[in-house]
């Protein structure tokens, strides 16, 4: 098992060794190797509150970062604990993916999920992608130029490490993303809804999920897209690795879910439509903000949700939407 280091700050982990035996002997030093060798796609175990009570603390509303051991290859990401953490009390979980070309810290900076797990008392995780053939960092999607690695297990091993060192909800874990970090996002809706919530994604290019996409559960969902877009057209791309339109994308995600297939308009001011499909097995909910004229960003404007309430910005809703959705583990 790996301790947090923390780096890239004036704070030093390095006296606390005591600490580090003292959590090894309360969490199992060995469980976190036996968590990287399970498959992806297999049923796990999820491993409920052996961080809790545990010896830590966090430095105070400051942002670290850190490496994890997957699949062979040392991956990096970076975390955001909140000041109020106290290692008795199960926290939320937001997994953030970046796009394209783009890294943990522009992320964490883009989001703005740092400041608001600040508020709102959540843990928020920034992964970082590795370097494709076109030299680029980013996530495993599909297309030829983008990075082949095993990202799917990365976040499996990420989520495994973060339960056992932090007091993390299993019930309350999620995942948003932009752009590549998007699609990602959309991959793990389609492997890993066994231990994530719920899944928000802007400006995502979608591209064809190997293997299928085959959810084990309906998974809420909620996107944003605008049709000036000209990164991850609104309309499809078929040169790039089969990008389908995006209420293609969704149309299968309704299917998936069981919910009608006709959306349900809710909202609709200025240049923003919010719509969402209703009556989805296991009361999952697929959530669309179609922006006329959005280019590939991620919004800041203000948006409205189903009950009439009023968010400044993009980020603000979408933790709205995620917190308001947790997985139901079997028994």
């Amino acid at each position: 098992m790996r301790f947090f280091r923390f780096t890239g700050s004036s704070l030093k982990y390095g006296s606390y060794g005591l600490i580090a035996i003292l959590l090894c002997i309360l969490t199992g030093c060995g469980t976190a190797k036996k968590a990287q060798a399970v498959s992806t796609t297999a049923q796990v175990a999820v491993l409920s509150g052996y961080g809790c009570s545990a010896p830590f603390t966090p430095p105070p509303a400051t942002s670290v970062n850190e490496t994890l051991l997957s699949g062979g290859l040392s991956r990096q990401y970076r975390l955001h604990i909140p000041h109020t953490y106290r290692s008795t009390i199960k926290y939320p979980l937001v997994l953030s993916f970046h796009g394209h070309s783009g890294n943990a810290l522009m992320q964490e900076r883009i989001s703005g999920l740092s400041t608001l797990a600040e508020q709102k008392n959540f843990v928020v995780a920034y992964p970082q992608g590795t370097i494709g053939p076109d030299h680029l960092r980013g996530w495993d999607t599909g297309p030829r130029n983008y990075p082949h690695v095993d990202d799917v297990r990365f976040v499996n091993d990420l989520i495994g490490h973060l339960e056992q060192t932090l007091c993390i909800d299993p019930h309350r874990i999620y995942a948003t993303g932009f752009s590549n970090g998007g699609s990602f996002t959309n991959i793990l809706a389609c492997k890993l809804a066994n231990r994530i919530a719920a899944v928000a994604i802007v400006s995502g290019g979608m591209h064809p999920v190997a293997g299928g996409c085959t959810p084990q559960r309906p998974i809420s969902l909620l996107e944003f897209h605008g049709t000036g877009d000209h990164i991850v057209p609104y309309n499809g791309n078929s040169a790039n690795d089969q990008e389908p339109p995006i209420h293609t994308w969704l149309s299968q995600w309704v299917e998936r879910d069981g919910c009608q297939p006709t959306p349900t308009p809710f909202f609709q001011q200025g240049d923003v439509l919010g719509e969402q499909w209703m009556s989805c097995r296991a009361h999952a909910v697929v959530m669309h903000y179609r922006i006329t004229g959005g280019q590939h960003t991620w919004p800041k404007g203000g948006f409205v949700d189903e009950q009439g309430q009023r968010y400044a910005r993009a980020t603000d809703l979408i933790w709205h939407f995620l917190q308001a959705h947790s997985l139901t583990l079997p028994t």
